[in-house]
């Protein structure tokens, strides 16, 4: 019977008999009706009669679709037949099949379906599926989530889709967003991201509350950026990641890279005074007891004395600065 009719006959029964109809048949009629008449039966559907049928039915008309299908019915549809649809029926349809669809919805779609289904759908794919998405894509699904859904869906899958995304994108997502992304990936997960994602995430992170990151996870950050991204973190974030590392990882820290915190902290030359019986074990700054820095420090006049020793602060940069000296130097406002 639906095998004579077309998409006007469809029109012409209306989404509610379709509905009925629909309901009667299973994967294998569906199949053979095939992708192209069933898409004509979906258009003429919406979203009390994709509800109506159910999310199993749904993913069993959906099967017999392909990413030409997917295109013609185009993103409102394919959201209203989501939303039907849960976490056993995204995996049931299998990743492939769920980026065929994703790439046809917009910010717009995955806003109105919500975190929760997003991350249902989030579940399903895996690292080779956000990268045939793309960064712009990958970037609008994770809008829709917050930390709860970062939470849920786990360091590993979250590091997956921050591979794909680039500086513009990070940009969109938001400073906030970016470091609930950050807290959850474990630091080896932070490390499997790739230098440019590690780059755009360290850039975007606030410069307050970089403490919830904990110091493995800013010590991956610091390392694994190269030193023009240093340059261009800005002085109080960086001082508040320098706050948060501990002595020895600051120590492990090239003598370049300890060269350009100091100058992008405001340190162009420093002769420090660590006061008396102060011991640096624990953290860099946080838990360090140092005394006034214009106490500690002897600050010639910078400005006639500049040229004078710049040969000598390199080399007190390269040579001599100790973790103690350069977690204390990175507070500073000078």
């Amino acid at each position: 019977m639906t095998k004579t009719m077309d998409a006007t006959h469809f029109e012409n029964l209306g989404g509610a008999k379709l509905s009925d109809m629909t309901k009667n048949m299973a994967a294998a009629q569906f199949a053979d009706l095939g992708a192209a008449k069933l898409v004509d039966m979906t258009k003429t559907m919406d979203a009390s009669n994709f509800e109506n049928l159910g999310g199993a039915k749904l993913v069993d008309m959906t099967k017999t679709m392909d990413a030409t299908s997917f295109e013609s019915l185009g993103g409102a549809k394919l959201a209203d037949m989501t939303k039907t649809m849960d976490a056993t029926h995204f995996e049931n349809l299998g990743g492939a099949k769920l980026v065929d669809m994703t790439k046809n919805m917009g910010a717009a779609q995955f806003q109105d379906l919500g975190g929760a289904k997003m991350v249902d759908m989030t579940k399903t794919m895996d690292a080779t599926h956000f990268e045939n998405l793309g960064g712009s894509k990958v970037a609008d699904m994770t809008k829709t989530m917050e930390l709860k859904e970062f939470a849920d869906l786990g360091g590993s899958k979250i590091a997956d889709m921050a591979k794909t995304m680039g500086s513009e994108e990070y940009s969109q997502l938001g400073s906030t967003r970016v470091r609930d992304m950050a807290v959850t990936m474990q630091p080896g997960d932070l490390q499997g991201v790739g230098k440019g994602a590690l780059e755009a995430i360290t850039k975007e992170l606030p410069s307050e509350g970089i403490s919830s990151l904990g110091s493995d996870r800013v010590e991956v950050m610091v390392k694994g950026v190269d030193v023009t991204t240093i340059k261009e973190v800005g002085t109080a974030k960086l001082g508040n990641m320098m706050d948060v590392m501990k002595v020895d990882q600051i120590g492990e820290l090239d003598a370049g890279k300890k060269s350009e915190i100091l100058k992008s902290s405001g340190a162009n030359f420093l002769k420090l005074k660590p006061a008396e019986g102060t011991e640096a074990t624990e953290t860099a700054t946080s838990e360090i007891e140092w005394p006034d820095p214009e106490k500690i420090v002897e600050k010639p006049e910078f400005e006639s004395l500049a040229k004078e020793l710049e040969t000598e602060a390199k080399s007190l940069l390269d040579n001599t600065v100790s973790a103690q000296a350069l977690a204390a130097l990175s507070r500073m406002r000078i």
